[in-house]
């Protein structure tokens, strides 16, 4: 399993969930992201789970946005390459 680049073996999930080993922060914090929850709520620790929702909703959406940002950065880069290669075939053909 990936999450979020980090990778986890089948065996570590498998002893995590049996309890038999604990997890790593960074882990608990992929785990919480990937849910839509803070780490505190996972744990039951979290004394305002409403405001802790709306920041991870506007954690969530913004790494969302960032996601399509960089997808459309990529494809005007593919357009501006083909429309460049077009422009010289049309110089050529002059």
């Amino acid at each position: 399993m990936t999450l979020d680049g980090v990778r986890m073996h089948q065996t570590a999930v498998a002893k995590i969930e049996a309890g038999t080993r604990p997890v790593l922060i960074g882990e608990a914090v992929m785990l919480a992201s990937i849910v839509g929850a803070t780490v505190g709520m996972l744990i039951g620790e979290s004394d305002r789970p409403g405001r802790d929702y709306e920041r991870v909703t506007l954690r969530n959406q913004r790494m969302r946005l960032r996601h399509e940002l960089a997808e459309a950065a990529a494809a005007a880069e593919r357009i501006r390459s083909e429309l460049a290669e077009v422009d010289s075939e049309l110089q050529e053909g002059k």
